[in-house]
């Protein structure tokens, strides 16, 4: 029982801040059902790919274009043509890691003998405790590397905290936790766990961990390998650096177990490239790639794209505590953490994509966050302990902006990709319904579009809690709607953020039956700021019908608590310019 307990007491608060962070998900954050998705499903597919398909090395794809296997592989889209085979272009280390989840799951549910087996709710459901419980173990070497700094209990416990709260990992264990971040986070975490050890007291059992560590991320992410840049901070001393890579090389029969140990690990991925194309060594990236010539330094760090330092800035709370070492004339360390940050943002902006996809923050540096709360807890331990107090309080603030952010992401209030300035502090810290979709409206090039016809509808009031209809009109009166792709409805308003009116456009067929049917808040036609009279335009996206005689077109406002008023609405219907009239 004392071993239990023991055992208890050494992982308590890693499993308090992973039920903190399901129920958070559950109750403000809110599930999302599918979880295997974006890149995250080129990571995962090798496992219902060898398991329950049987499309490995797809050998049948050379064969017939009609085979199952060629089905489904051109239906998941994240496999590269290459050399008339397709090559899963993401690394094979996250689903190594995810492997007794599926395997697990796998065992104990059934299939269903879709193209889509593998990735039913169960599967799902798998991945997201496998984000879980490898975040759960790099939280544990965390604090094991704080330890190994001196820095005391209370301290370990509200960095780990900031980390988990305060940073992307919200997102990557509920939204997206296929993808390698989490795994990764634990991987390099624990790496550095081990270096560190390695140089307290020079056993050479840590080096040849570490080699197997570092193996693991390679194949988890090849890029991932710069931490050992960061090897030398973790020595403190010159001299213990210099000493510790003496002792290694002292020990001639360990430096090559520790290699090939390396090597093994890696050649896990090799292998998967050859059994998939028939090459040891191949860049799966293909046409993808770096720019080390015009990296996006500044963009990647404080851009409302995707800063590093806007959505996650304890980061940058962090970074700044990294010049305790200049005040404290410990340059050694001063020099190699900032080396290493700027060549590490260096590396990551100097990718093609540096706002790296669809995705929420700066997803390449979750794999580092220990790095940066290395300083950050040594820099609070050396505070007074009013200065402490000052410092958490301003540090726990952005606990909230994380959380509501991660929202926003997950309820379409916050764009995936296409974040500016203006867009930003629209929504900021917005978590109303009514900002769900606002910056995601169609914005539309007119000289790609024919206007087939304009209404001018006039001027509107509506009352509260009242329904106006502004048009209903037959398809049929509309020459050519059978082509049109676009609804543009435009009018004049103030658009006030407390207003909470709608606008429902709608297709109906025999009075019942909805072609097409779209509601949004008024606030969304915005083309300016809010509270300021202006011109609002939307662009309902239609597809192409078939026009009936018992088809109409309908627009109606609906108000709520307020009166509202619309000025000079219009409405156009625009077709394609490639499409010639009739």
């Amino acid at each position: 029982m004392k071993i239990i307990a023991n055992i208890w007491k050494s992982i308590a608060n890693e499993f308090i801040l992973i039920f903190l962070l399901i129920f958070i998900l559950n109750t403000i954050i809110g599930k999302q059902d599918i979880k295997i998705n974006g890149d995250g499903k080129g990571y995962y597919d090798y496992l219902p790919s060898l398991f329950i398909h049987h499309d490995f090395t797809r050998n049948d794809l050379l064969v017939s274009v009609d085979s199952l296997s060629y089905k489904r592989i051109n239906s998941v889209g994240i496999y590269n043509d290459f050399e008339n085979r397709k090559l899963n272009k993401y690394s094979c280390g996250t689903a190594i890691f995810q492997f007794p989840f599926f395997i697990t799951t796998y065992f104990l549910t059934e299939r269903d003998g879709t193209l889509d087996d593998g990735y039913q709710k169960y599967f799902q459901k798998s991945i997201y405790y496998a984000a879980l419980f490898y975040l759960f173990l790099g939280l544990v070497f965390f604090k094991k590397i704080l330890k190994l700094y001196f820095i005391p209990e209370y301290i370990i416990k509200l960095s780990q905290l900031f980390i988990v709260f305060s940073t992307s990992i919200i997102h990557y264990t509920n939204i997206d936790p296929a993808y390698s971040h989490i795994y990764s986070f634990f991987a390099l975490t624990s790496f550095i766990y081990l270096v560190k050890k390695y140089f307290e007291n020079q056993q050479i059992k840590y080096f040849i961990y570490a080699c197997v560590v570092l193996g693991f991320i390679f194949i988890l992410r090849q890029i991932n390998v710069l931490i050992i840049l960061f090897i030398p901070f973790l020595a403190t001393y010159f001299e213990t650096f210099k000493q510790g890579v003496i002792t290694i090389f002292k020990h001639p029969k360990h430096l090559i177990l520790g290699v090939f140990m390396f090597i093994s690990i890696v050649s896990i991925q090799c292998l998967v490239w050859y059994l998939q194309v028939g090459k040891w060594v191949v860049y799966s990236y293909q046409k993808e790639g770096f720019n080390f010539l015009s990296p996006e330094f500044f963009n990647i760090l404080f851009s409302y794209q995707k800063g590093l330092f806007l959505y996650a800035p304890i980061l940058l709370i962090a970074t700044l505590t990294s010049f305790l070492f200049l005040y404290q004339k410990k340059y050694y360390l001063l020099y190699t953490w900032l080396g290493f940050f700027i060549l590490l943002t260096y590396f990551l902006s100097s990718w093609w994509c540096w706002y790296y996809g669809a995705s929420f923050g700066q997803r390449p540096f979750i794999e580092f966050y220990a790095i940066f709360f290395i300083p950050f807890a040594v820099f609070l331990q050396q505070l007074s302990n009013f200065r402490q107090i000052v410092f958490i309080s301003l540090s726990t603030l952005t606990i909230p902006l994380s959380l509501i952010q991660s929202y926003q992401y997950k309820e379409f209030i916050l764009h995936w990709v296409l974040m500016d300035k203006g867009k930003y502090w629209d929504i900021f810290l917005k978590t109303d319904d009514k900002y769900k979709g606002f910056v995601w409206k169609n914005k539309i090039d007119s000289t790609n579009y024919t206007e087939l016809k304009k209404i001018k509808l006039g001027d509107f009031c509506g009352g509260k809690k009242n329904t106006i209809n502004l048009l209903t009109a037959s398809t049929s009166s509309i020459q050519n709607f059978n082509n049109v792709t676009f609804l543009q409805l435009s009018f004049e308003n103030e658009f006030k953020e407390t207003d909470d009116a709608k606008i429902k456009v709608s297709i109906i067929e025999n009075g019942t039956f909805y072609n097409y049917c779209y509601e949004i808040n008024l606030i969304q036609f915005t083309e300016n700021k809010f509270n300021i009279l202006h011109k609002g335009i939307f662009n309902f996206e239609i597809k192409p019908t078939i026009v009936t005689a018992n088809q109409v077109v309908k627009i109606e406002l609906i108000t709520q608590h307020g009166v509202i008023k619309l000025k000079n609405v219009q409405l156009k219907f625009l077709a394609p310019s490639k499409f010639s009239l009739q």
